[in-house]
């Protein structure tokens, strides 16, 4: 059984635009700064090129919605299925390591012991979906309730440090701005003494330094979302396959019991 993925025209155009507007303001700021550079004025040169290196994010930004989801394919075979989707490479997955399936809209999650795998842009991601469930549900899935629900608590932790680091290196940016905006006295780039374009490439340096960590702490929060999640669905399986016959005896003249999604 094979995945169909949707076409890619809207997804072709805003990538094409975004490559040229930020190639428009990469070019244009970057002229502005080597102007401001012959004029002596440090701190917009600094602005200049800040924003330049942004327009660059606009065109990156661009080649990566580009790139997203190009060659995709997925492949469900008699023992593995084949994937290449997002910005992966292509990659196999055994059928008898997937314990679930999930079905989000055009998206549909695999779920391994160690990782969730999502397919995105799929047009038949409800069929792919029912024909998965009924393959893994002709074969029990083992969890461990009480380990799992220890994994859980420690994922559950880190997701919470790294939440609250996360908020707390976003707080600092405009803190960043209140400071450099008190030690230059609130005046334009274009008024500021040599001391002041020293504040300024002081500030400028900090700010990158702030949104290269806040980067790193995001990537890192969501890796630990994601297995949070897995855990915490892990343990809703697990639970609902050991309660699964709770109750069945208050009834009598029951003939036959079918469970619907994993035993839930």
């Amino acid at each position: 059984m094979k995945g169909c993925f949707a076409n890619r025209t809207r997804q072709v155009l805003v990538s094409g635009l975004l490559c040229i507007r930020g190639s428009f303001i990469a070019v244009r700021f970057a002229l502005w700064g080597i102007e401001a550079i012959a004029w002596a004025k440090i701190s917009s040169a600094i602005f200049c090129f800040l924003a330049a290196l942004f327009g660059l994010g606009f065109g990156a930004l661009g080649i990566l919605i580009f790139q997203h989801n190009r060659h995709a394919v997925l492949e469900i075979g008699e023992d593995e299925i084949r994937i290449r989707c997002g910005w992966s490479r292509e990659f196999c997955l055994l059928l008898d390591r997937i314990w679930h399936a999930e079905l989000q809209g055009a998206h549909l999650g695999l779920y391994t012991p160690q990782k969730m795998v999502w397919v995105t842009g799929l047009t038949n991601a409800r069929e792919l979906w029912a024909y998965l469930l009924e393959r893994i549900a002709k074969r029990p899935v083992q969890i461990d309730l009480a380990a799992e629900r220890q994994r859980c608590q420690c994922y559950h932790r880190k997701y919470v440090r790294l939440l609250t680091l996360t908020v707390i290196v976003g707080l600092l940016m405009p803190l960043h701005v209140i400071w450099c905006a008190l030690l230059t006295d609130g005046k334009n780039l274009k008024d500021f003494t040599p001391e002041q374009d020293g504040i300024f490439a002081a500030f400028a340096a900090v700010e990158v330094i702030t949104v290269f960590i806040l980067v790193l702490l995001v990537c890192r929060w969501n890796r630990v979302s994601a297995s949070y999640r897995l855990s915490q669905k892990r343990i809703l399986i697990a639970a609902a396959q050991e309660h699964r016959s709770d109750g069945l005896d208050l009834y009598g003249g029951v003939q036959a019991v079918k469970y619907f999604d994993r035993g839930t």
